[in-house]
């Protein structure tokens, strides 16, 4: 403990973002031929492993085992990330989950013409089957954006009450987003009820399987690859990661003018955080500055 100086923090966090993103592998036959073009893990990763130091320090402390707390310096916070998805990038990448792809081609009021591309058809089919389908992925989409839930519990919910994970009540028309006998941790995972459009669907997608999201009968641990397809086919960039169905299901609130507080519950998070993040959206922050100058500066 007595170690942990600012300048061993600063060297471990230096340490640890020269090393290469475990997920990458490299080799032939893989994106990356050697280590060296590997991606490097992010400061924001180090943050967090010295944060959890920090956090055992406190811990030790407030059990007595350590007669003074031990700061940790750790490298600074990311600014919140504020890309959400408008509602027509929101639409593209649904209709590319769903096998679309855009032709080129615009019709007589100016909207790009989406169709999907088919296989050859084989012998014994009339017609080649559609291409890039993934529907799992489109259903991920719609619970993402009329629900705001984080990738892994979406992944994680099932038809009936669970232990291990939540689960959706069409009678009642609720998500349960933390299984029953699932501790609370920071990251609160509240009931939200569902929109009429989205019990619509979930009634559509009700069938034999446990997990609302589904590959071939077995439950998602993580989109990946799947998710990549989808975002490339919208013609979306990198930074648009499934956690984005977030921020935009925040921002769209925060823009219509849903108040702050029932904008946090439907997060579960505080209403403090949602004005942190999402605030600048709000239309009316400015309606007093356009108010003055529309009364020659009389305010």
């Amino acid at each position: 403990m007595a170690h942990a100086t600012p300048n061993l923090c600063r060297a471990y966090a230096k340490w640890r973002t020269s090393q290469p993103q475990a997920r990458f592998k490299f080799g032939p036959g893989y994106r990356y031929a050697t280590a060296a073009e590997v991606p490097r893990v992010g400061d924001q990763t180090a943050r967090r492993e010295l944060g959890v130091l920090s956090a055992a320090f406190g811990y030790a402390h407030s059990e007595h085992k350590l007669l003074y707390p031990v700061p940790v310096s750790m490298p600074d916070r990311a600014p919140a990330r504020d890309r959400w998805l408008s509602r027509s990038q929101a639409a593209a990448l649904l209709l590319a989950a769903l096998g679309f792809r855009p032709t080129g081609q615009r019709d007589a009021k100016g909207n790009e013409i989406w169709r999907r591309p088919r296989e050859k058809a084989r012998p014994g089919e009339e017609r080649g089957r559609a291409m890039f389908v993934q529907r799992h992925v489109a259903r991920f989409i719609l619970a993402g954006l009329y629900t705001g839930t984080r990738h892994e519990a979406i992944l994680r919910l099932k038809w009936i009450e669970s232990t291990d994970g939540g689960f959706v009540d069409l009678r009642s028309g609720i998500i349960y987003r933390r299984g029953t006998a699932e501790g609370e941790s920071s990251k609160r995972r509240t009931p939200i009820p569902m929109s009429k459009r989205l019990a619509a669907h979930m009634r559509r997608w009700r069938k034999n399987g446990a997990y609302v999201i589904e590959f071939e009968g077995k439950p998602i641990l993580r989109l990946r690859r799947a998710w990549t397809t989808a975002r490339k086919g919208a013609a979306l960039g990198e930074e648009i990661t499934p956690h984005v169905l977030r921020h935009t299901f925040a921002t769209w609130a925060v823009m219509a003018g849903v108040p702050f507080g029932k904008v946090a519950r439907a997060l579960g998070t505080t209403e403090q955080v949602v004005e942190q993040v999402y605030g600048h959206h709000l239309p009316e922050h400015l309606r007093g500055v356009v108010e003055t100058v529309s009364r020659g500066g009389r305010s």
